[in-house]
């Protein structure tokens, strides 16, 4: 922050990036260098005392770029290097503009460039989703035909939307906005039911949770083969779900809480082909959950009265 001080490097570098792979931060670096030597292979990381060569790289990194993303596979943070040529273990013999992702002490099999590429970044969209962008003569990447600009988006197994908060572009139908991210509010003002997911798609252990139910409701677990464009009014809630729908679950709460399956339930997947609707990989679909909210007093009839719901799941299978 004062002044600058030499690292023993002469050469030069095309890129540096700041990686921690769970042991602290180091400064990766990519190149054309005298030193620290020809056996880094033009990337090495500096641990603030001294230059390290980087595990697993073979060949030499020639105008490489590097970045940090995390896909969200499961993998975690990786930082990800986009090389002109490089040989390294996993693959053997030269690649060519390959973009592959680093844990710490594995490279990932590379994703090929076909024409060239001379940056690579990570970019944060409106929605708050990550994206690593690659940029250069790109014609293809890994195969998918791009025009100079291609993108690599993470997994993004489960999204919540559909909330009754007031932040859409429809209003619950009384004025009975709930609290942020949950449906619509019900009659014992629980701020509205929200739904959850964890667990994993791949294999399938995703487990669907809900809270702010009306105490001891009846509780139907909704899946729908796509989402609507837009809400409609449902009861004294909001409904997203649509396309072809299935009741995969029937619980009822607890003290306002419930989750599906249970115990002796079938998974999702099974359970959604058993009712006809086959899910097939990489499909998505959608979650909501139907409850039952029948006070005469509270968004009575014509408006609601019977049901209502929580905020809505699209989980990417």
């Amino acid at each position: 922050g004062v002044s600058w001080t030499a690292t023993a490097f002469t050469g030069w570098g095309t890129s540096l990036a700041s990686y921690d792979d769970g042991l602290g931060p180091l400064l990766y670096s990519v190149g054309n260098w005298i030193t620290p030597g020809p056996n880094f292979n033009g990337i090495a990381r500096w641990n603030g005392v001294s230059w390290q060569p980087v595990p697993g790289v073979t060949g030499h990194e020639f105008g490489g770029q590097l970045t940090v993303f995390d896909d969200r596979s499961g993998a975690g943070s990786r930082l990800w290097s986009l090389g002109t040529v490089t040989v390294f273990v996993q693959g053997g013999g030269f690649v060519f503009d390959a973009l592959r992702g680093f844990d710490g002490a594995t490279w990932t099999a590379p994703l090929r460039v076909t024409n060239y590429a001379s940056s690579v970044a990570t970019i944060r969209d409106i929605a708050g989703t990550d994206a690593l962008f690659v940029g250069g003569g790109v014609g293809a990447l890994d195969g998918s035909t791009s025009l100079g600009l291609a993108l690599l988006r993470g997994c993004e197994d489960v999204r919540s939307f559909c909330a009754g908060d007031g932040s859409g572009p429809v209003a619950c139908p009384c004025g009975n906005s709930g609290s942020a991210g949950r449906g619509c509010d019900n009659a014992s003002a629980t701020g509205g039911a929200l739904l959850t997911a964890s667990g994993s798609t791949l294999p399938d252990t995703l487990i669907l949770s809900v809270v702010g139910t009306r105490p001891n409701s009846l509780c139907v677990f909704a899946q729908g083969s796509t989402s609507l464009s837009q809400p409609t009014v449902f009861g004294d809630g909001l409904r997203c779900v649509g396309g072809s729908v299935q009741r995969l679950y029937t619980k009822t709460a607890a003290l306002g809480a419930t989750a599906a399956p249970g115990p002796g339930d079938l998974g999702i997947l099974a359970r959604s082909a058993s009712l006809g609707a086959p899910i097939a990989m990489g499909a998505t679909r959608t979650y909501q959950l139907y409850y039952r909210d029948a006070s005469p007093t509270f968004c009575s009839a014509p408006v609601g009265g019977f049901a209502n719901l929580s905020n809505a799941l699209n989980v990417h299978w």
